[in-house]
Formats: structure tokens, C-alpha cells, sequence
């Protein structure tokens, strides 16, 4: 029979009750941190692998978003809207810079450093949590972008263009794989920014109508030369790396869900084909969620071997999830803004 130490249990719950006084963390966040420190001697703590979902905004047609590691910073963005920012964990929100055809958003670890992109319009910085915006970098048609924790290696892609990489949050940036422009759609990478990951659509000969290229390219020395995986088999729409790099998982429209644990060198597919949109994972790729259009939010405990529906149907469009794993951002096209905790 197991015992329960009370020793120190009062000492723990004021230093808990302290901290959520200070910090306003969410009732739902304390009772969790309540279970996993007052249990009973040698137990061990199930993984949080369940979740509830629920609208967090009004409906929009919300396009990207991104969570701090801890999730209490979270951003979202709307086409031909605004940039909306929370920092109490998505419990309520503010609107932040004007109209644009914002698409896609990526932020720092502590959630201080920002970058929101405009589709055929420039970026957007921030470095204060979100609460101003300053324009920079270059004008062009922005669909994804991704950030080391620390906020000062990010890339980007550009949606017919080429990759852009900066090493200095976003000063100055530098176009690569700029023999062919790629149908890009999502690009991510290790916290450290050493291992990164891009995947795009295949292309259509204009004079045979026959489909070609598209692939996961990936990149293990910061984004400075690329190799193609994958390549001619699938649009690829969906990339996540783990906090490592070692794991990868990329998904494509009617195909399997794909995973590397070798930093993308090598790949295998897992589970059937659906259509599959796009795939977050936490930092150290044990559980992972994508989406299936017109479906629902599937997950996968077993670092992407395996996936089981875990999630409302809705026309899902996008999927983030905080590198700690315990919150999640989704938007259904033209909806709301789910939070998954």
C-alpha cells in the first residue's frame, strides 16, 4: 500500500497558492500542477494526454498562431483582420495593428519576440509580447515561418519564391534554394534553429498538366543549404520538428502521415492516408495532433507511429501547439479560434 508523505504538503500548497496569486495563472492550469506534486509516494504521473476543446474568439477567418513554451503567450492572426493577442493563457484577447492579409505568425520561447507575415505584404515585429508591431523585412507572399526559442534565427517562405533566413530576429534576410521557387506551405525547426524543415505542393507543367517537384526539404546547419526528401510523391502541406531536431513529422493531402527520428535524413510512413493539413508536436515529439480537413483533430502518443481521432469535426484549417506541450491553438476556416488544454 502506497503512503502519502504530508510533511511537506502545506509548505507546497502556499508556495502554489503564492504563485498563482502573483502569476493569475488559470484555476485549470493550479489543479493540474496540484496533481502532479500532491500524489502519493513512487506514482507515477500519466503524460497530460487528454484535452478539452473550446472556442477561445468569435469567428473570423483566422489564417495562424503561435504559443510561448509555456502557452501563457498566444497569437493569432486574420486575413484582411487584425493580430489578436492574449498573455493569460488565451483566456481573453485584444486586437493589435490594422487590417492586413495577415497568414502566418511564429514567436520566441518567453512569447517577448514576435514575427506576423503578410500574404504579398511585409513583416511585422514585435518585442514586446505582442503589444506593438514595427514593419520590416521584405514585401512578398508570406505563407509560414518559423522561430528558435530565443528568437534570433527564424525562417520563412514564400509561397512560388524561395526560403528566407535571418540570424538576427529578422534584421536582415537571405534567399535560398533560389534556383526554382516552390509552392511552400510550412516550415519549422529545432529550438536551437539548427534543424529545420520546409515542405511544399507539387507543381503543374503548364504544357503536359503533368505534376512535379514538391517534397520535405530539411537543413541541419541553420538553414544554409537544403536537401530534398520525399520528393514527387505527395503535396506536402504540414511539417513539425521536435525541441531536438532529431524528430520530424511532415503530413500531405491523401497520404500517410510521414516521421524521421534520424534529424530528417531518412523518413517512413505511418498510419493510412487521410487529408491530412498540418501537424504540431511538443519539443520532445512524444505526442503530436494534426488535422484532417473536414474532420477532426487527431492525435498521436507514440511520437507519430499511430494516431486516433482526438478532436470535434470542423473544417480545421490550422494547428500549433506550445513546445510544453499543454496547450494548443486550432482555426476553422472562416470560425472560431479553438483552444485545446
Amino acid at each position: 500500500m502506497r503512503t502519502i508523505r504530508v510533511d511537506w504538503i502545506g509548505p507546497v500548497l502556499a508556495g502554489l497558492l503564492a504563485s498563482v496569486a502573483s502569476a493569475q495563472i488559470p484555476l485549470q492550469v493550479m489543479q493540474g500542477m496540484m496533481r502532479s506534486t500532491v500524489r502519493p509516494t513512487g506514482a507515477v504521473v500519466p503524460p497530460p494526454y487528454e484535452f478539452t476543446w473550446a472556442t477561445a474568439e468569435s469567428n473570423r477567418n483566422w489564417t495562424g498562431a503561435a504559443l510561448s513554451a509555456d502557452g501563457r503567450c498566444q497569437t493569432a492572426v486574420v486575413q484582411w483582420g487584425a493580430i489578436y493577442v492574449s498573455t493569460n493563457y488565451g483566456v481573453a484577447w485584444s486586437a493589435k495593428e490594422t487590417a492586413r492579409e495577415w497568414d502566418c505568425v511564429a514567436m520566441s520561447a518567453d512569447g517577448a519576440r514576435q514575427t506576423a507575415c503578410v500574404y504579398d505584404g511585409s513583416m511585422y515585429f514585435s518585442t514586446n509580447y505582442g503589444a506593438t508591431w514595427t514593419a520590416g523585412g521584405e514585401s512578398l507572399y508570406w505563407v509560414s515561418i518559423a522561430m528558435s526559442a530565443d528568437g534570433a534565427r527564424q525562417t520563412a517562405v514564400d509561397d512560388g519564391g524561395y526560403l528566407y533566413v535571418s540570424s538576427d530576429y529578422g534584421g536582415t534576410w537571405t534567399a535560398k534554394l533560389t534556383e526554382d521557387g516552390q509552392n511552400w506551405r510550412r516550415v519549422s525547426m529545432s529550438s536551437n534553429g539548427q534543424y529545420q524543415a520546409a515542405v511544399c505542393e507539387r507543381k503543374e507543367d503548364g504544357d503536359t498538366g503533368e505534376m512535379y517537384g514538391g517534397g520535405i526539404y530539411v537543413s541541419s546547419d541553420y538553414g544554409d543549404t537544403w536537401t530534398v526528401k520525399e520528393s514527387g510523391v505527395a503535396d506536402w502541406n504540414g511539417v513539425a520538428v521536435g525541441g531536438t531536431g532529431a524528430r520530424q513529422t511532415a503530413c500531405a493531402s491523401g497520404n500517410k502521415i510521414n516521421v524521421s527520428t534520424d534529424y530528417g535524413a531518412t523518413w517512413a510512413a505511418k498510419d493510412v492516408s487521410r487529408a491530412w493539413r498540418c501537424v504540431s508536436s511538443s519539443a520532445d515529439g512524444t505526442v503530436q495532433w494534426a488535422i484532417v480537413a473536414a474532420k477532426g483533430i487527431y492525435k498521436s502518443t507514440d511520437y507519430g507511429v499511430t494516431w486516433v481521432e482526438s478532436g470535434p469535426s470542423q473544417w480545421w484549417g490550422y494547428l500549433t501547439s506550445s513546445p510544453g506541450g499543454a496547450y494548443h491553438l486550432a482555426t476553422v476556416q472562416n470560425g472560431g479560434l479553438w483552444l485545446g488544454r
